[in-house]
């Protein structure tokens, strides 16, 4: 019984560490989080989704139009762990590309879904968006991110 308990902890340990050393080909990486910090004047909110999460795949237009009214680009990424066919399948009409960002992901940005962070000239805001909401709860917990370091 304890061997079993070990191989299945060893098994855990090495899919979570498999999330965090994917390849950078194709999916959000901290290089392209650093262009985008570093390549425009203008603020992000980088979007975290889930298909598994059913909330965070509804208030993905919801948090687009917060962050776009305040004048911040919107990036949308997704848990790298799910298959691409269940993303296409869950939200076809977004533009998605996989979470790779070590910066993101040492920040625990698979946690819980939707989460979003707040990305400006001066790096990342320490504390993350999480959780659904309503319009107004976005565009205060945005508001209140650009304000404050």
């Amino acid at each position: 019984m304890a061997g079993r308990c070990c191989l299945i902890a060893s098994a855990l340990f090495l899919g979570a560490f498999g999330v965090y050393s994917m390849p950078a080909s194709g999916c959000f990486d901290d290089k392209k989080l650093a262009e985008l910090q570093a390549g425009s004047s203008q603020a992000a909110l980088v979007y975290v989704w889930s298909p598994r999460m059913v909330y965070s795949v509804q208030q993905i237009s919801v948090a687009q139009r917060a962050a776009t009214s305040l004048g911040l680009n919107f990036i949308a990424v997704h848990d790298a762990r799910i298959a691409p066919q269940e993303i296409a399948a869950a939200h076809p009409s977004i533009n998605s590309a996989p979470l790779c960002a070590e910066k993101l992901l040492h920040q625990e940005a698979l946690r819980h879904f939707p989460i979003s962070f707040i990305l400006t000239a001066q790096g990342i805001h320490r504390h993350p968006i999480i959780g659904a909401m309503p319009d107004t709860a976005w565009h205060s917990s945005i508001a209140q991110r650009l304000q404050k370091p």
